[in-house]
């Protein structure tokens, strides 16, 4: 299944949030471009493969699943079976739904025993998946590659932007760098922020989808009003 950045129509709450994972899987031609390892290549096709599948089918069944979050099944339910988080109290106090959650998981593979969690179907899958360093949902293989260096590229920012939004976000994201802005170092977890004189001038958020000018915010620190206007100004 591919997931259109341009939809704007759901049935759900539910159903959009799965597309919104969707958007951001990255596409195996550029998270495997610099992977030439044969085992390495299958393992990760097989995480990429299983992982759409399940939200294909969230995407197609939003109600079979709606007691949970799309992220439960893509990503906690695996964290919590393996052990590398424990599963949170507001998860157990509802009763029977760990349990329904690896019930459901066992249409795409999965095998838990209460002790081991395996795929039948991918027997490569959890190797892979629990390889990856960050945001293992969005299926990103690039840190597998020898002599990977973290950075996240402009493709990265634009790819799960509607169109349109592309247009603007790369406008405003080539006139900052054109002016002198300086990218931050990379963090997998925040939006791109451009500095100029060490002070936040724009912010891109690829997952809210909007450009912002820091007014004293989380991303500031100090005096940042009217930061905009001089970088603007000197620019």
């Amino acid at each position: 299944m591919t997931f259109d950045v341009n939809q704007t129509e759901f049935i759900s709450d539910f159903q959009r949030e799965v597309w919104k994972l969707g958007i951001r899987v990255v596409p195996l031609e550029v998270s495997l471009a610099d992977i030439t390892d044969p085992e390495t290549r299958e393992g990760c096709k097989q995480v990429y493969q299983c992982t759409m599948e399940i939200l294909a089918d969230m995407y197609r069944n939003p109600t079979e699943y709606h007691t949970a979050q799309p992220l439960d099944y893509v990503l906690w339910v695996l964290m919590w079976a393996t052990g590398k988080r424990s599963v949170p109290a507001h998860v157990k106090k509802r009763k029977g739904l760990y349990e329904q959650m690896l019930e459901k998981m066992r249409r795409f593979g999965f095998v838990f025993d209460g002790e081991t969690f395996v795929n039948t179907r991918y027997p490569l899958f959890m190797k892979y998946w629990s390889l990856l360093p960050e945001c293992p949902q969005y299926c990103d293989f690039r840190p597998l590659a020898p002599n990977y260096k973290r950075a996240k590229t402009l493709d990265d920012l634009l790819r799960p932007l509607p169109d349109q939004l592309k247009i603007y976000f790369h406008e405003l994201y080539d006139y900052a760098l054109d002016k002198g802005a300086k990218r931050m170092a990379y963090n997998p977890y925040k939006p791109y922020c451009f500095v100029h004189k060490k002070k936040h001038v724009l912010i891109f958020d690829n997952i809210g989808m909007f450009v912002a000018v820091p007014y004293m915010n989380q991303y500031t620190s100090g005096d940042a009003v009217g930061e905009l206007r001089r970088f603007v100004e000197i620019a």
